[in-house]
């Protein structure tokens, strides 16, 4: 996982993982905004707020 700050950043990554990925390289590999980062470690615990 590499997490980015800043929308241009996040374009440029994504497109050069993409590209290694196309040719076989960086397989499991995600370009995520920090905020996304952010949400997918408080769902879980959201969720069990919740049962």
């Amino acid at each position: 996982m590499i997490a980015i700050g800043c929308p241009f950043c996040l374009t440029m990554i994504s497109d050069g993982v993409s590209e290694k990925q196309a040719s076989g390289e960086g397989q499991g590999v995600e370009v995520l905004d920090v905020s996304q980062v952010l949400l997918r470690t408080i769902q879980p615990a959201k969720a069990k707020a919740t049962d």
